[in-house]
């Protein structure tokens, strides 16, 4: 079992995004907490066992974020078998 040492971390939520960064770290996105959507953008370091807050819930996603974030969803949707564009 994995032991998380943050004291930040993302709370309980569903229909989110998880794409893996590379072999030391994960991306949460977004989701639904049960009340409200969420666009927040959490990061887990797998070798320091550390979430990290990238960007915090807000209505305005950085251009640079959503940009970042629609190349990774291609990505693994490529990975996955799914449709190339």
């Amino acid at each position: 079992p994995v032991k998380v040492l943050s004291a930040s971390k993302p709370g309980c939520r569903e229909n989110n995004g998880v794409v893996i960064g590379d072999s030391s770290r994960m991306y949460l996105f977004g989701g639904y907490n049960g009340s409200s959507w969420l666009n927040d953008l959490w990061m887990f370091d797998i070798d320091t066992q550390q979430w990290t807050c990238i960007q915090d819930s807000s209505d305005d996603l950085s251009d640079e974020l959503s940009l970042a974030l629609g190349q990774a969803e291609r990505l693994r949707a490529q990975a996955a078998g799914g449709p190339q564009s």
